[in-house]
């Protein structure tokens, strides 16, 4: 007897199976291991190479055993799935029971497998695409929000006195107490009026300000205020103001669309369009693919494992408390055990016709799709990185899971 394995338990996809390493095979891969560690060991007083394998046992024996068990396992694992076509969903749960020097190894593993997922016919479920068109409306609400978002500022004229909306450069001085206090002093800045960068009450008191004239205000620090010296303090600011700016929107020509790397108007509006329309395409797409998921997640029923669904749980409610602070856990609860079970389902048939139907997704879409299931971790991303890199079944599920995936599969 070289391995020899035994089955244990078998409850649906849930396996565990008894490895026995012969003491034969254990001390002859220990072997190896001790000759290959006196190749290469710098040890004082020996020669590169000359080192004896009795004095590597006794220096090193236990981390030699340690690397020999390590191997062991993984080897002896990987042959038992091959043996008996089993595809673990998540890393065994790996049992080593104690070694003893001239016994065989034993060891125990668990772990849930990839359900067999029923044969059906997809090709009745019917789901229409929505299409919509882009109207002339939908361009220029995109032209005029990209003028928005690139407006310049220039004096005001015709008036001198500040309004909402304006961009003023003021000096500004408050006091506590008639002392100046840390932080309460600028010469030149520049604030929006309006735009709350301040504390409350303070971009109010400068509406109507005329240029050049100076003004001195009470006002009051809200309680919360991350200074613990001016939370909820009443304070004095006098402040001045030397300029004032107002937004402009940019006229809409060539010389505008130039600043996209555009030769004309004419070719930024066929790019609003183009983007529009892919926009638009993308809901479709979700739309869709609700649609279809749904039709699916109705037809095809079979267990899953309760390990992926814990491991889509837990990512699921950390979303939901994020989203729903004030909701209950119970709720959120069985709301997150309903919709993981059914994510991993569909994930489970996807890849199933991902397979059936040769979809390949390369690399360097994998990492996207990886990377953007780490952070969902957030604190881990790495460990779930070093996870999926390190076993090829999970690294399976990410490719068959990914949006891309998604996306060529529904193309055919």
């Amino acid at each position: 007897m070289q391995t020899q394995t035994k089955l244990k338990k078998d409850q649906g996809l849930k396996k565990e199976y008894e490895v026995i390493v012969s003491a034969a095979k254990f001390a002859a891969r220990k072997k190896v291991e001790l000759e290959n560690y006196a190749k290469t060991a710098k040890i004082q007083g020996f020669r590169p190479g000359k080192v004896p394998v009795s004095y590597i046992e006794k220096r090193h024996g236990n981390s030699v055993n340690a690397q020999v068990i390590d191997n062991l396992i993984k080897e002896s694992a990987e042959d038992l799935f091959k043996k008996e076509n089993l595809r673990p969903c998540l890393e065994p749960n790996i049992k080593p029971e104690k070694y003893e020097e001239g016994k065989d190894f034993k060891y125990t593993m668990e772990f849930e497998i990839f359900p067999e997922v029923p044969e059906y016919d997809y090709s009745k479920l019917k789901i229409t695409k929505p299409v919509s068109d882009v109207a002339k409306k939908d361009i220029e609400e995109g032209l005029e929000r990209i003028s928005g978002a690139n407006m310049a500022h220039e004096p005001v004229t015709g008036r001198t006195k500040a309004q909402k909306g304006d961009t003023a450069k003021f000096d500004f001085l408050g006091k506590k107490g008639g002392v100046p206090f840390e932080g309460g002093k600028a010469e030149g800045f520049m604030l929006e009026l309006g735009s709350g960068q301040f504390i409350p009450g303070f971009e109010e008191q400068m509406i109507g300000l005329e240029i050049g004239k100076e003004k001195t205000f009470p006002i009051k620090f809200p309680k919360e205020y991350h200074s613990k010296d001016l939370a909820g303090a009443d304070v004095e600011f006098t402040i001045k103001i030397h300029e004032l700016h107002e937004k402009k929107k940019p006229k809409l020509d060539d010389e505008f669309a130039k600043n996209f790397g555009m030769e004309s108007y004419a070719k930024l509006e066929e790019a609003v369009e183009k983007q529009i329309r892919s926009d638009f395409d993308a809901v479709s797409f979700t739309k869709a693919k609700k649609a279809l998921f749904d039709e699916i997640d109705s037809k095809v029923k079979f267990n899953v494992p309760e390990g992926m669904i814990k491991l889509d749980h837990d990512s699921i409610i950390r979303q939901m408390k994020a989203e729903s602070p004030d909701s209950k856990d119970a709720d959120l609860e069985k709301e997150a055990n309903k919709l993981a079970e059914r994510r991993v389902r569909l994930g489970i048939i996807l890849s199933d016709l991902g397979k059936k139907n040769s979809i390949n997704v390369t690399n360097d879409e994998i990492r996207q799709s990886l990377w953007q299931k780490a952070q969902m971790y957030p604190g881990q991303e790495q460990r779930v990185i070093e996870y999926y890199q390190k076993n090829p079944n999970a690294i399976e599920q990410i490719r068959d899971l990914s949006t891309i995936h998604h996306a060529k599969l529904f193309s055919r």
